[in-house]
């Protein structure tokens, strides 16, 4: 059932991008790549519900490296909520934790491409998992944040670039410019979202 889904979705996705008109056929391409590895093109809700300590620690190592061991299992493993309030306090809390097709995050994230997509979102912050909703944010946050970096970046037009430079600014625009796109594992899903990408590519 959820193969079906997903595969209903993107070609929803698909459909929604190109006739909107916005991004070029790479773009398009790179956006479903990313898409497809951040959701598999099922809207979803982050799953805060972690249940090792070291794993809480390897993710927000700066909020738990100093708090007790007896303390963060007590408040923090198994419990979603207490941990979103705490590690997403600057964002909001656990109301606007990551949703939809790319985990939009944050409350000024919710406002701010909530209105940029024409749709309510901070009312019932779950309509961010309808479909149709979540590919309109998805767009909206791509054209705000993907096309600025591709001129930092490379100096061109979002859809001037490459398959492998948009799928790069696009994942650095959802991932955040900060981290070091070199390292193994990312390089390895760079690596996952390009082959994904060029897929796509093939179809449209």
């Amino acid at each position: 059932m959820n193969e079906q889904i997903a595969q209903a979705n993107k070609e929803k996705c698909k459909a929604y991008f190109l006739k909107e008109g916005s991004l070029s056929k790479n773009a398009i391409a790179a956006l479903m790549g990313n898409i497809y590895d951040e959701s598999g093109f099922i809207p979803r809700t982050e799953n805060l519900n972690f249940t090792t300590i070291a794993r809480l620690r390897e993710v927000w190592n700066k909020i738990f490296n100093h708090i007790p061991d007896a303390e963060i299992k007590a408040k923090y493993i198994k419990n979603p909520v207490n941990l979103a309030n705490l590690a997403y306090a600057h964002l909001g809390g656990y109301a606007f934790i990551g949703r939809g097709l790319i985990q939009i995050t944050g409350k000024a994230n919710y406002t701010y491409y909530g209105k940029l997509a024409g749709v309510d979102i901070l009312t019932d912050c779950n309509k961010a998992n309808d479909i149709d909703v979540a590919m309109k944010i998805a767009l909206a946050y791509i054209k705000d944040r993907a096309f600025p970096l591709a001129k930092k970046k490379f100096g061109k037009d979002l859809n001037s670039l490459t398959i492998d430079q948009a799928a790069l600014v696009i994942t650095m625009a959802i991932q955040g410019e900060a981290k070091n796109y070199n390292t193994p594992a990312l390089k390895e899903d760079m690596a996952q979202r390009v082959a994904y990408a060029n897929s796509v590519l093939k179809t449209l």
